[in-house]
């Protein structure tokens, strides 16, 4: 299945250059946008598997600015810059993006890129419909929730992490909000709590 991209770079040849990388590579691309608040738009309005965005954009909003508005649809994001400087980087790492390339870039870097995003999206999906579905997939139904740094995690729980009496239950970080198949509370709510 091939995966829809939006391109946001304010420079056309770029990003026709891009554009066409990226059908080589058999990807779609639903757009190419020059600004930020185009960008955050369009990636509400089409929902893309990926966004790579450029981080100097003309207009009012930047490319971080914008990434922080998409990734809060939880669209990833790849980073596309030609500058490497430690205030540019220090600023791209406040956001948890899944990707930081320096143009010009390498088509291989780019595809590789891609690739790892959204095996880590898959994954991070698939955690989030055991965390709305906890007894899908679980082996007992009883489900916890933990936080990894910016992302929850659901795990299965084994019984000895149920036991108070048990040493295991000091390995594990989360809190119980599933249990003897009765949801004691809602498990995205209690994320979004925290």
């Amino acid at each position: 299945m091939s995966s829809d991209i939006l391109v946001v770079e304010d420079e056309h040849i770029i990003a026709m250059d891009i554009k066409l990388k990226l059908e080589d590579y058999g990807y779609r691309v639903l757009g190419i946008v020059s600004d930020g608040e185009d960008a955050v738009k369009l990636a509400a309005e089409l929902r893309p598997d990926i966004v790579l965005m450029d981080i100097f954009l003309k207009g009012d909003i930047d490319g971080i600015d914008a990434a922080k508005s998409i990734l809060a649809l939880e669209i990833p994001v790849i980073y596309l810059t030609a500058h490497s400087d430690k205030v540019t980087l220090s600023r791209a790492t406040e956001n948890p993006a899944s990707g930081y390339l320096v143009k010009p870039f390498e088509p291989q870097k780019l595809y590789n890129t891609i690739e790892v995003t959204l095996e880590r999206q898959r994954k991070y999906l698939e955690e989030i419909d055991e965390i709305e579905n906890p007894t899908h997939g679980s082996r007992n139904g009883k489900v916890g929730v933990y936080m990894d740094g910016e992302r929850p995690r659901a795990c299965t729980l084994i019984p000895e992490l149920l036991d108070p009496e048990s040493n295991q239950q000091e390995n594990f970080k989360g809190e119980i909000i599933y249990a003897e198949d009765k949801i004691t509370q809602t498990p995205v709510d209690a994320i979004r709590d925290n």
